[in-house]
């Protein structure tokens, strides 16, 4: 009987080893479920946060970009501004010049034209 007994406590001491040595996850298969849940959402969040950093390094790359066509862009208003106003200015300039040449030469054909009028034969 002492044999039994003896047999007995070594084959639940056994078990017993077995079970704390594999743990009791291996017998709960939720367990095992949940082990995987939590690993695949841990790696989400690995990935969520490499996402994020290379977000932030593009927008802060894109916000500088906007900078420097922000910069480009009042550049090339104030260079068409001052473009503008020089081709108005020739324009007027020519224009003045031509109307002046112009209406200088009709008065004197019209001056002409009436002394020829008022003095026969000249």
């Amino acid at each position: 009987m002492k044999k039994a007994l003896l047999i007995w406590n070594l084959a639940l001491t056994a078990l017993l080893a077995g079970i704390v040595i594999n743990g009791c996850s291996e017998l709960d298969p939720r367990y095992s479920n949940l082990e995987a849940a939590v690993e695949s959402n841990r790696v989400a969040i690995e990935q969520v946060a490499d996402y994020a950093k290379e977000n932030r390094s593009l927008i802060n790359s894109n916000t500088q970009e906007v900078l420097k066509n922000t910069t480009t862009v009042k550049t090339l208003g104030t260079t068409t501004e001052t473009a503008l106003n020089a081709v108005q200015s020739s324009l007027n300039n020519y224009i003045n010049q031509n109307i002046e040449a112009y209406l200088g030469q009709y008065i004197n054909d019209l001056v002409t034209q009436l002394v020829q009028q008022m003095v026969p034969g000249s």
